[in-house]
């Protein structure tokens, strides 16, 4: 399985159209890794996709292999960038971690391999923006486990990402996406369905993003230019006024993997399409607010005080298949 995954992945560029052009013009191409809230059908491709009737996610109800009702936030905004004439390529895997485990799917760390053995140099441009989004199917794993410190599994899996980013920056890349994670704990399937694990949910979410917040700093200090996205307190927002953004329930998942799925008149006034993934009304949104985080990053630093800070570096301690999985 490993080997179809690597050939999906080299070619899994993603498809584009016109949108925010004034976002990316300071920027030369778009890279995505992460799971399966960036991934644009590489893992359903990676199965056999429409030739194999047990890839997942199951598309229909889900969307050509997204974990959603349609598109996901990562092709809206590469949308942009090709629209602006400029590369971008999605190397984002469903079920994919922080830190590498046993199962064949590409973590982070296989992600940036493939990304470094299959896209030239030429392409990227003197300033591609790479996106790093990854945390929470680690902290399933550890959940799953009943792990007696859910902080600690939080903070390694930030730790992971911050190496991630640090093995890219090696490769040139000095411009970085990098959202945190939504409360865990308040996901449908913590709520409706394990509740009893819904506190650990949110502590593990806490660590995880305290972490991810404190190597941001550090990377930052480095010399890269880190555009955070505060994705927790995006959610936030949704829960308490769903209305403001055309939602009617934010607690309910429509389908229920295996069990049972919503009227799909419901499929875009749920803002989780299934007991974990948001639907398409919230991915656009995110892309959104992304676009709106790239045209508020700052100037980044001259190449000489970025090499310094790099040569200087020195984060230190980074430490390292359910349908649920983000």
């Amino acid at each position: 399985m490993r080997a179809r995954l690597l050939t999906a992945a080299a070619l899994a560029f993603a498809l584009v159209a016109p949108h925010a052009q004034a976002a990316v013009s300071d920027y030369t191409s778009f890279l995505v890794f992460g799971d399966s809230l960036s991934d644009n059908g590489n893992l359903y491709a990676a199965q056999g996709g429409d030739a194999n009737p047990d890839a997942i996610p199951t598309s229909p109800p889900y969307y050509k292999g997204r974990f959603s009702n349609g598109p996901v936030w990562a092709e809206h905004v590469a949308d942009a960038f090709t629209a602006a004439g400029h590369f971008s390529a999605n190397f984002a895997f469903g079920k994919a971690d922080a830190l590498t485990n046993a199962d064949p799917v590409p973590d982070l760390g296989t992600q940036i391999g493939l990304f470094a053995a299959n896209v030239p140099q030429v392409v990227l441009g003197n300033r591609p923006l790479a996106s790093v989004w990854f945390g929470a199917n680690d902290l399933f794993d550890a959940l799953d486990a009943n792990v007696a410190d859910i902080g600690a599994s939080g903070r390694a899996a930030a730790d992971g990402v911050a190496a991630g980013i640090m093995a890219l920056a090696q490769s040139g890349i000095t411009d970085f996406l990098v959202p945190n994670l939504a409360d865990l704990g308040k996901t449908p399937f913590y709520t409706l369905f394990e509740p009893q694990n819904s506190a650990a949910a949110t502590a593990g979410t806490n660590a995880f993003n305290l972490e991810l917040a404190l190597n941001i700093a550090k990377l930052r200090s480095s010399g890269l230019n880190i555009t955070a996205l505060d994705t927790s307190s995006l959610f936030d927002e949704i829960r308490l006024d769903p209305a403001a953004f055309g939602l009617t329930d934010t607690t309910t998942p429509c389908v229920v993997p295996g069990v049972s799925v919503c009227d799909p008149a419901m499929f875009d006034k749920l803002a989780f399409f299934d007991w974990v993934h948001p639907n398409r009304i919230v991915h656009q949104v995110i892309a959104d607010r992304v676009i709106e985080a790239l045209n508020a990053a700052p100037v980044p630093l001259p190449a000489s005080a970025l090499l310094l800070g790099l040569g200087l570096a020195g984060l230190g301690g980074l430490r390292r298949l359910a349908v649920r999985r983000v």
